[in-house]
């Protein structure tokens, strides 16, 4: 399937080619897309759930190193991106 990670579990490996030979390939295949599309949702919804924590630690830590004059781009970027997960819509894509 185009644009998913390549299988390296040998038992989800053995899953898929199962589904494979029970549904048939194109069967199979749409299974193993919603399967996907569900993990991604579960997913980024227990980072919208931690997002306003991790926030709050990287606005903390950001402050801490500027106050000891030390680099801040690297948590300048976690922070961006925390912010942005904490920013987006709880709505399911459609």
């Amino acid at each position: 399937m185009p644009g998913q990670k390549p299988i390296k579990s040998d038992s989800w490996a053995w899953f898929k080619a199962e589904l494979d030979r029970l549904l048939g390939s194109d069967q199979a295949a749409a299974l193993w897309d919603e399967l996907t599309r569900r993990r991604r949702m579960e997913s980024d919804a227990k980072q919208r759930k931690r997002a306003a924590r991790e926030v709050a630690y990287f606005e903390q830590h950001l402050a801490d190193a500027k106050a000891a004059g030390r680099a801040t781009a690297r948590i300048e970027a976690c922070l961006a991106r925390w912010r942005r997960i904490a920013e987006s819509s709880d709505d399911p894509p459609s």
